[in-house]
């Protein structure tokens, strides 16, 4: 991060936590940020400022379920809307495509790759749309399916073929990307 506060912030949960002394905090530039030589996780903070949780105010969103606009190289398993039948078929849905996304990454040389605002909002009015149309979801009931917003964030209104299908499917011109320097 290239907040102080927050480097501050994480340091003291990680103290909490007894694990403060596994981890290196850095306040530095993303882009300037060498990748760890030994096995591990690099761990950064959205570059525009934003924490999921208060983009999430209104209830999560998600392409897809499963990447979120503003968020580079966030990929999600059972994200948003992504509640449906068999939840393994969901997950090896979204893992399969998330493979793709990574492989495309690697393909193309890119350092970032985001999910466009405009098709993430397309897709979830579409799901909001035909959770609308679910009797037992409906506004007026009283369930965990709606999120205070009146969104409902959990359940996959569609069959589960559409999802693999969408998943596979999906616009690679849906995503903003950022190469790597060479």
């Amino acid at each position: 991060d290239i907040d102080e506060g927050a480097i501050a912030a994480a340091r003291a949960n990680a103290e909490t936590a007894g694990v403060a002394q596994l981890i290196d905090f850095q306040a530095c530039d993303f882009e300037s940020t060498p990748m760890p030589a030994d096995p591990g996780v690099l761990i950064v903070n959205p570059e525009y400022g934003e924490r999921l949780g208060e983009v999430w105010k209104d209830g999560p969103l998600a392409y897809l379920g499963i990447t979120t606009a503003g968020f580079p190289n966030l990929f999600q398993i059972y994200g948003p809307n992504t509640n449906k039948g068999s939840i393994l078929f969901m997950i090896e849905c979204q893992s399969a495509y998330i493979v793709r996304q990574l492989e495309r990454m690697e393909r193309e040389n890119l350092m970032t790759m985001e999910v466009e605002r405009e098709p993430m909002d397309t897709y979830n009015r579409a799901i909001q749309e035909d959770c609308a149309k679910i009797t037992a979801w409906g506004a007026e009931c009283n369930n965990y399916y709606h999120h205070p917003s009146g969104r409902i964030v959990t359940q996959y209104p569609r069959d589960m073929a559409r999802y693999r299908e969408d998943t596979l499917n999906s616009d690679p011109r849906a995503y903003r990307v950022r190469r790597r320097a060479m």
